[in-house]
């Protein structure tokens, strides 16, 4: 960790190393320090390792910030604690499991996340199910799914999962936030016009009106930014156009954010 101190906005903000080399994730996260409080690494940490990328990364996060293993293990309860307490033991702060697995698996991965200072997150359904394609699958809708597995996540003890923004609302109106912190991907900001080549999700939502959400709460969340910014011409700038944004939005409501990065800082 670098020492340096975020921005209230910064705090609640988390950057996807999607698609990037090593070197190109060490580059825009040198440039980001300071301005961004978790590293999500998937793909690149299935290329390169945990253990190599959180201990690369590590020193490009402010304090109190973390590295986020986004492995969204899936398996039985034997390899998700092998593979829990290895990513653990390298050094990452947060790592993701799937909420479809079995009991077992996930209270498995719950104690040797523990033992390593990582805390776990639970991944509800993933932001590229249509409403079609949930219910030909699991036979429920989207509204059904994704709260009875948040449900379940916080009976089993975790203390966050991701969601959707467009879930995001229906599990503060039922109460299943109470206590966990919100992962939020798939975010596109208002200055980001056109988002053609982005990759866009099909459940999403502004960043700003996420963040306005999460304000009116009172509620800790993270939210997380990907190819608007790795893929813009100035990533610095890009990422400070959509914190200015996201600024003006808590400003025109009379919004404030709660200054510590949540999840990593009790």
């Amino acid at each position: 960790m670098n020492g340096k101190i975020l921005d209230p906005i910064g705090m609640h903000l988390g950057l996807a190393l999607d698609g990037m080399t090593l070197q190109q994730a060490i580059k825009l996260s040198a440039n980001t320090s300071g301005k961004i409080a978790i590293l999500k690494a998937n793909d690149l940490a299935l290329d390169r390792g945990s253990k190599d990328v959180v201990e690369v990364l590590s020193a490009l996060i402010p304090e109190k910030g973390g590295i986020w293993i986004d492995s969204k293990s899936f398996d039985t309860d034997g390899t998700m604690n092998s593979t829990t307490t290895k990513i653990g033991g390298n050094g990452a702060r947060i790592m993701s499991v799937h909420l479809l697995n079995s009991r077992n698996a996930l209270l498995s991965a719950q104690k040797a996340a523990a033992s390593n200072a990582c805390f776990l997150t639970g991944i509800t359904i993933l932001t590229s199910y249509t409403e079609e394609e949930a219910l030909e699958i699991f036979r429920r809708s989207l509204s059904e799914l994704v709260p009875w597995l948040t449900e379940r996540g916080k009976d089993l003890g975790f203390k966050s999962v991701v969601c959707s923004a467009t879930q995001l609302p229906g599990l503060i109106e039922k109460g299943l936030l109470e206590g966990m912190v919100p992962i939020i991907p798939g975010t596109r900001s208002m200055t980001t016009i056109d988002i053609s080549n982005l990759n866009p999700q099909v459940q999403t939502d502004s960043t700003e009106n996420v963040f306005k959400i999460l304000a009116e709460n009172n509620m800790q969340g993270v939210v997380v930014l990907g190819s608007e910014v790795t893929k813009a011409k100035n990533q610095v700038q890009k990422l400070a156009e959509i914190k200015a944004s996201i600024q003006r939005k808590l400003d025109e409501n009379g919004l404030k954010l709660e200054p510590r990065i949540p999840l990593l800082e009790a």
